[in-house]
């Protein structure tokens, strides 16, 4: 590399480390959800986050237990073994086909 190539470089850098203030990003404000003014209590935001986790955790299992998924899975299961193929078709095609068809 040549020496006014460095140099060169070195302005860049120099200019750019000096000179941040264009690259500042303006204030926002914080965005929030005030449910006060619904007219109910929301209590306290670990409180709200624990509950939001909680359902969030449980949704599989209540989705699995309220649809006919699982039970498409294991005649799709069942169809595949009595044809006698083993990976044919895949599991992931079976399940796509479950949730489709749920």
């Amino acid at each position: 590399m040549s020496l006014r190539k460095a140099l060169t470089q070195f302005a860049v850098g120099a200019v750019a480390l000096l000179l941040p203030s264009p690259a500042l990003a303006a204030r926002t404000s914080s965005a929030g959800i005030d449910l006060s003014q619904l007219g109910h209590n929301s209590g306290s935001v670990p409180w709200n986050i624990l509950v939001l986790l909680t359902v969030l955790t449980l949704l599989p299992a209540i989705v699995l237990s309220m649809t006919p998924f699982v039970r498409l899975l294991v005649v799709f299961h069942f169809l595949r073994q009595a044809l006698g193929t083993q990976t044919t078709p895949s599991n992931q095609t079976l399940i796509g086909l479950s949730l489709i068809l749920t």
